[in-house]
């Protein structure tokens, strides 16, 4: 999903 990539690059989180 590309939402999830730009939250991670946006501020990259241990998310499972």
């Amino acid at each position: 999903m590309p939402g999830e990539l730009v939250v991670q690059t946006t501020f990259p989180v241990p998310v499972p």
